[in-house]
């Protein structure tokens, strides 16, 4: 993006942000849901009646305080079909928002921004970047860790890059998506947090863990 995209996103009126957005939102629809589709051929099929339980159970962990198990591979593949597009949507349109506009097109005027997704499953948070970069035709380098508690998101996340590829999202041959496991009840210095805290030892341009702050208050 140049200057002028930056200050003309930071003025824009209420009605010009609402149609930029909503362009933006039909391009993620597109995008994303092909995305997606390629991600879930390669997945344990969806098993709808263990997915709408979890997705109960996730509805009342503000109640409850404990998290349910992701462990179950048709669960996660019904979640994700449930929830990701939404999930990367909400990330991906707050960054067009004025409020926060003009950070984000500073970050994709970097030669390279390093995102971690703290409780990302399987990596919608990364889909977000991915479009975005891809909708304001940045040419940044994306590094991005998806962390869970559960590791087996760990096959979803591996499938996101190729499946964006396969859905018509341009690529930078340096870019990276990684998964690592995480618990972010622990401190970073355990061993549970390893591998994160590896990743932090460099900059990381951008923290998502909204979920993750609902979920554990």
């Amino acid at each position: 993006m140049s200057k002028g995209d930056v200050e003309h996103s930071s003025a824009c009126s209420d009605e010009e942000e609402k149609e930029r957005i909503l362009e933006f939102l039909e391009f993620h629809d597109m995008k994303s849901s092909r995305a997606l589709e390629a991600i879930t051929e390669t997945l344990i099929p969806s098993d709808h009646a263990v997915a709408s339980e979890l997705l109960a159970r996730l509805n009342l962990v503000t109640q409850v305080g404990v998290m349910p198990s992701f462990s179950d591979a048709g669960a996660r593949t019904g979640y994700l079909l449930k929830r990701m597009i939404h999930r990367s949507s909400i990330l991906a349109a707050l960054f067009l928002k004025r409020e926060t506009s003009v950070m984000i097109s500073a970050k994709m005027e970097q030669d390279v921004c390093r995102v971690i997704s703290l409780g990302g499953a399987g990596g919608s948070d990364a889909m977000a970047m991915y479009l975005l970069r891809d909708y304001l035709k940045s040419k940044m380098i994306l590094d991005v860790m998806v962390s869970d508690y559960e590791p087996g998101w760990k096959s979803a996340v591996d499938r996101l890059v190729p499946s964006l590829s396969v859905a018509g999202v341009k690529q930078n041959e340096s870019d990276r998506v990684v998964f690592a496991t995480c618990d972010v009840c622990q401190g970073l210095d355990e061993v549970a947090n390893r591998e994160v805290k590896q990743f932090c030892r460099q900059k990381v341009d951008i923290i998502v863990f909204s979920y993750v702050e609902t979920r554990i208050k």
